[in-house]
């Protein structure tokens, strides 16, 4: 992952944007990007009626007051019949264009079959401050009529101050440093914020940690409040550190070129009433000069603002067109486009595989062989930290081997497309998400098309052996889960167990159905139970030659798998059926000894 996402001109950075914008409401967009701005600059015409109106009353002249009040009634008129359309326009654009740009971002990262890139700092920096931005990114789009407004208004007003003398146009150089100033602002408030992502995504994470109900209690167990709040503390003192003296900087920089603004915007009224004075100039176009020159400063920190817009919006795009490039160039390297097997006919085969997780030394596999055979129900054992999950990862191609490869009927898991490969792949895993969704929902989700399905969450129930959870749950499968959750309902560890083994059931014809310690909240009797059905339906299904991979510590339960493969250090030491390896009498048998006299 690069430190920084690649730089974007102005004209790319809006096109990203505004594409982003039409395809969030073609409409609005239209008629923010194009009303928007003319009505905007339209405005600045009250000054010239009001010069009009002026010169009329002083002269009598009845044509320019008509003139100027038939001006000053459009203007307004206009401004009042579409100023509350186009607010409401903006908004409903702005909102829609925040939910694009979360399914855009959900989308690119659902989009990536690795979790690695998941476990990398950067991008979960660069994330956090895209996710701070999101909300913000509809207001960008905003910003982009606005900035052509403002920039159209300030034309304007110029055309207006050089219709009264030309020197007054020395007001805007005079001004410009207070523009430039908050320009400035902006920019360093952006680069402020990557700084400071890294401290705010811990700080917030220990806040987190705080308030969660199920890390509270261990909290208070532990008594553990104390260094909570101390390294919060230091969390956040790392980030005034970096954050006071950055706005001491931006608004002692702000005071000194807004004073010099404002004694410009003195000098130039003054300059205008002396050329009235003087005979130069007519009433009218002192009431327009002042007007204007108490418009310019104004106008002039608008523009400061949209030069700073400039920034968010060249920052905004840099961001997503940053994780855009990242996800394609994930999906780019991932090896394979292969079209999956609809059966397997011989099985996985792992050759002399190796592996270490990104960013550390050592190796969790090291030179790995060993065969899944087509049709089989294989049991994977070993110590804590011994490489099981890790050989399931790989299975479900979460990470590339180092070194090695793995083979699906002959043919490298490497070379088949990934996501492809995934869609026929299942699991419930022992550190399983638990969704607060409805419970059909927290199911159905297992499936393409499952969360409508309320038989199919039947059926999945029913094949796990879960049917009894539907009598704990007051609106059955509609009951919302989490107690966080108006009218929700909290689940016990094993509810949530059966949740995701029921989950994990809603694959309609996978080739590989991985369990890998999905029980250990449910007692041995019921896993033992689960179990021989797994194993059942596993046999059932051997027709396409689906592997079941089941990962337990509760050897009554691994007793039933065709073949047991022990795992220690990262290396297989033993492959067997049960009554094999038991008569080796090595480590396997050595265990399973161990916990049979536990039962006697």
């Amino acid at each position: 992952m690069p430190d920084a996402p690649s730089k974007l001109s102005t004209w790319r950075a809006v096109r990203l944007l505004l594409g982003v914008a039409f395809e969030a409401d073609r409409r609005r967009a239209v008629l923010t990007v194009v009303v928007a701005p003319l009505l905007q600059a339209s405005t600045q015409l009250n000054a010239y009626w009001l010069k009009l109106a002026v010169d009329g009353l002083l002269v009598g002249a009845t044509a320019k007051i008509v003139y100027a009040v038939i001006g000053t009634s459009l203007v307004q008129g206009v401004s009042v019949l579409v100023i509350t359309p186009m607010l409401l326009v903006s908004m409903t654009l702005t909102e829609e264009v925040v939910h694009t740009i979360q399914r855009r971002i959900t989308r690119l990262l659902d989009g990536i079959p690795s979790v690695a890139p998941f476990e990398d700092p950067s991008l979960l920096d660069r994330l956090s401050v895209l996710e701070q931005r999101a909300d913000s990114l509809g207001g960008v789009i905003g910003q982009v009529p606005r900035s052509l407004g403002t920039a159209a208004a300030f034309l304007m007003m110029l055309g207006l101050l050089a219709s009264v003398s030309p020197w007054l146009l020395v007001l805007p150089i005079v001004a410009l440093p207070e523009a430039r100033v908050r320009a400035r602002e902006q920019a360093q408030r952006l680069d402020l914020q990557v700084e400071t992502a890294s401290a705010i995504r811990r700080a917030t994470h220990l806040l987190q940690v705080a308030t969660q109900p199920k890390i509270a209690q261990e909290v208070r167990l532990f008594g553990y409040a104390t260094g909570l709040q101390r390294q919060l503390g230091a969390s956040q003192a790392e980030l005034r550190s970096k954050v006071v003296p950055a706005y001491r900087e931006m608004h002692l920089r702000g005071f000194l070129a807004a004073s010099l603004a404002q004694a410009g915007f003195v000098g130039a009224i003054a300059f205008t009433a002396w050329m009235a004075i003087a005979g130069r100039a007519t009433p009218g176009d002192v009431a327009l000069a002042v007007t204007i020159v108490l418009r310019v400063g104004s106008s002039l920190q608008e523009l400061g603002r949209v030069a700073g817009a400039r920034g968010v919006i060249l920052a905004s795009a840099e961001q997503l067109h940053w994780l855009t490039q990242q996800c394609e160039a994930i999906r780019r390297n991932t090896p394979g486009d292969q079209p999956v097997p609809d059966v397997l006919r011989q099985g996985i085969r792992f050759r002399g595989v190796r592996f270490r997780y990104p960013g550390t030394e050592p190796e969790v596999l090291s030179g790995v062989d060993f065969d899944l055979p087509a049709g089989s129900v294989v049991a994977i054992v070993g110590d804590n930290g011994a490489g099981k999950t890790t050989l399931v990862k790989l299975l479900c191609r979460f990470y590339e081997p180092d070194a090695g490869e793995i083979l699906v009927d002959g043919q490298p898991l490497a070379a088949l497309d990934a996501s492809a490969w995934q869609r026929r792949v299942t699991a419930a895993f022992q550190d399983f998400a638990r969704l607060e969704l409805s419970l059909q929902e927290s199911i159905g989700i297992g499936a393409v098309g499952g969360l409508e399905h309320e038989a199919a969450v039947l059926a999945a129930l029913e094949r796990v052996g879960a049917e009894r959870l539907l009598d704990d749950q007051p609106e059955g499968l509609h009951t919302q889960l989490g107690r966080t959750w108006p009218g929700g309902v909290e689940l016990s560890g094993g509810q949530w167990q059966q949740v995701a083994l029921a989950r994990a059931a809603m694959a309609p014809e996978p080739l590989l159905v991985v369990l890998d310690e999905p029980t250990a909240a449910i007692d041995p009797e019921t896993e033992h139970a689960l179990f021989e059905r797994m194993t059942s339906l596993a046999h059932a299904s051997a027709g396409r030659g689906a592997i079941t991979v089941l990962v337990s510590h509760r050897f009554s339960t691994v007793r039933m798998a065709d073949l047991i493969i022990v795992i220690e250090d990262g290396r297989i030491t033993e492959v067997g059926s049960h009554t094999e390896l038991v008569a080796a009498g090595k480590t396997y048998a050595e265990l399973f000894e161990l916990q049979a006299r536990a039962y006697r």
